[in-house]
C-alpha cells in the first residue's frame, strides 16, 4: 500500500481517546441541564469545521455489510439512530454524532512522538495523520480517534513501540525516585506533537498536570 507521495506504508496505527463531558451544577434538574448542555457543544461542533457525516447504510456495500453486522441495539448506539425505517436515517433520532476532519489533514497532518531514552539522544517517530475524527454521545461520553499512517520505520519493534507509547497520554505509575522520568522510559511518551493546517499542539505529560486531576 502506497501513499500519495508513492512512499510505501510500512504500518497504520489508529488511537482512541475516550472522554467525558461533564455539567457541573448542583441543580435538581441537574440531568436535564446536562443533556441541553451537551446538545448545545453539538450544535456548535456542526457549526464549526468539523464535517458532519451522517450515515447512510445503503451508500455503499461496505456501509450496508458494517451497519447488519451488528445487533439492532448496537446499530442504534454506533450508527446515530435510534430507529431505521424505509433504510432512511433519522438525525433526529440520533444518540450519537460522528465529526471527521480529513480534507486539510491529508496534506498538513503529522504527529510526532519523541520517546525518552537512556542514551544522549531520544527517539523520534513521525507518522502521518490521514483522519481525526470525533464521536459524541448524548449521554455526554466522546471518543476521539486518529488513525495514523507510519512511512518511515518498518522494523517490527520500532512499530510496536509507535503503538505502546502513542496512545498513552497519562502515566501507568510513578517511580519513587526517577518519578515520570521512570514511567517515559518504559509507557509513556516524553512529549507528543500533533500538527495540521498550520496549528500544533504539544503534549509534554508533566506531574504537575496529573496532580491537578487527583
Amino acid at each position: 500500500m502506497s501513499g500519495e507521495n508513492g512512499n510505501r506504508i510500512k504500518s497504520q496505527h489508529i488511537f482512541l481517546f475516550p472522554f467525558n463531558i461533564e455539567y457541573i451544577d448542583d441543580d435538581a434538574n441537574k440531568a436535564k441541564k446536562h443533556k441541553a448542555f451537551i446538545n448545545d457543544i453539538i450544535t456548535d461542533i456542526k457549526a464549526s469545521d468539523w464535517q458532519y457525516k451522517a450515515y447512510n447504510p445503503t451508500e455503499t456495500e461496505n456501509n450496508y455489510n458494517e451497519f447488519f453486522y451488528f445487533h439492532k441495539y448496537v446499530q442504534n448506539v454506533i450508527f446515530e439512530t435510534k430507529q431505521l425505517k424505509d433504510m432512511e436515517i433519522s438525525q433526529e433520532s440520533a444518540i450519537s454524532y460522528y465529526f471527521e476532519k480529513t480534507n486539510e489533514l491529508k496534506q498538513y497532518g503529522e504527529m510526532v512522538i519523541n520517546i525518552k531514552t537512556k542514551n544522549i539522544n531520544d527517539d523520534t517517530y513521525k507518522l502521518q495523520v490521514s483522519n481525526i475524527s470525533l464521536r459524541l454521545f448524548e449521554t455526554g461520553i466522546g471518543i476521539l480517534s486518529l488513525v495514523l499512517l507510519n512511512y518511515e520505520k518498518e522494523n517490527i519493534d520500532d512499530i510496536m513501540r509507535i503503538n505502546e507509547f502513542g496512545r498513552r497520554i497519562y502515566p501507568q505509575f510513578l517511580d519513587e525516585k526517577e518519578g515520570i522520568d521512570k514511567t517515559k522510559c518504559i509507557f509513556l511518551a516524553n512529549n507528543i506533537a500533533l500538527t495540521w493546517n498550520g496549528r500544533k499542539m504539544k503534549e509534554h505529560f508533566y506531574v504537575k498536570h496529573y496532580n491537578k486531576m487527583l
